[in-house]
């Protein structure tokens, strides 16, 4: 991510957070400017280039019909790489499960208006597919308990089953031999095992110049701000402070625990955080630990504490 920085619009720029969500290639943010301001930025290969420009072009041509959607605002390439940015205003799709009320309101309206329609025009233009249309209307009004319903039963008995699956999930295992596997096989990594009275707290060090970009712990997960006690595995990454507070709004990401909360970050291994997600951090946080630092008098070992961090 520290790439964008190259960007000629990135002094704009007071936040960047990653969005991965989405079918395309491209590498998409959600960009917070100094005016607070919300802007959706795009960045795509090189090769791609002719046709962005075309896409970019066309929503221009949209954006002056006055239609709503995400307006242009820029377009570009940049960095030695070449690589393409587009740049639009942002719209807010998702509801993040807080769905409001008028959009059920307005579903059953569109669904009961539909059903009765679909039936007149199955019966005098399609009657091969009445039997069909009506057992799903049937099935419509069965989902809205005969339109008394504004939620339909589908969608709660899918989001309880959503919650249910998750939470069995973060019971049943953790990332932590993933992550392990990940750092051996991607950057050759292999963990120091440096505390005897905690022997599974794992340092990955920076092939480079052995500092620090991960450390994986057991705690209880009380010490992250949970009412309850129960043991939970974490991993502690250096992060780009620019993106500290995209992150720090995620479900499992915390507050470095016990390392720099200017610099670090804490994720936990329970399946909270996507396993894909993990990879970008681990990723960024090796990045990060590479960089060419001055020389400064060496005080403590580079890269972290040689103290055990549970025992601060």
């Amino acid at each position: 991510m520290s790439y964008l920085r190259e960007l000629p619009i990135f002094s704009a720029f007071r936040d960047v957070k990653p969005i991965r969500k989405g079918m395309s290639g491209d590498e998409k943010y959600c960009i917070t400017t100094t005016d607070d301001q919300r802007l959706l930025l795009r960045i795509s290969d090189p090769q791609d280039l002719q046709r962005k420009q075309k896409e970019y072009r066309l929503l221009k041509q949209f954006a002056e019909l006055k239609i709503p959607m995400p307006q242009p605002v820029d377009f570009g390439v940049f960095g030695e790489d070449k690589k393409v940015y587009t740049l639009l205003t942002w719209i807010d799709g998702y509801f993040k499960d807080l769905v409001p009320e008028d959009f059920w309101r307005l579903l059953a309206y569109y669904l009961s208006v539909s059903a009765i329609t679909s039936i007149v025009w199955a019966k005098y233009f399609a009657p091969e597919r009445l039997k069909d249309i009506l057992t799903m209307n049937t099935d419509i009004l069965c989902q809205f308990d005969n339109m008394k319903q504004l939620i339909p039963r589908w969608y709660t008995m899918a989001k309880n089953s959503v919650t249910e699956f998750m939470n069995k999930r973060r019971k049943m295992f953790t990332f932590r031999d993933e992550v392990l596997r990940y750092c051996l096989e991607y950057y050759g990594t292999e963990p120091d095992y440096p505390w005897d009275d905690e022997p599974e707290y794992a340092v990955l060090r920076n092939a480079r110049n052995k500092k620090w970009y991960g450390l994986i712990m057991r705690i209880s997960r009380d010490k992250l701000g949970f009412k309850d006690s129960a043991p939970v595995d974490i991993l502690n990454i250096k992060c780009d402070p620019i993106a500290l507070g995209s992150f720090l709004e995620k479900d499992g990401c915390h507050p470095a625990y016990h390392m720099s909360k200017a610099h670090w970050l804490t994720a936990r291994l329970d399946g909270s955080v996507d396993f894909e997600e993990i990879k970008a951090l681990i990723n960024m946080s090796y990045e990060l630990t590479a960089q060419k630092m001055k020389a400064a008098p060496k005080t403590k070992k580079s890269g972290g504490s040689g103290d055990n961090p549970a025992k601060k």
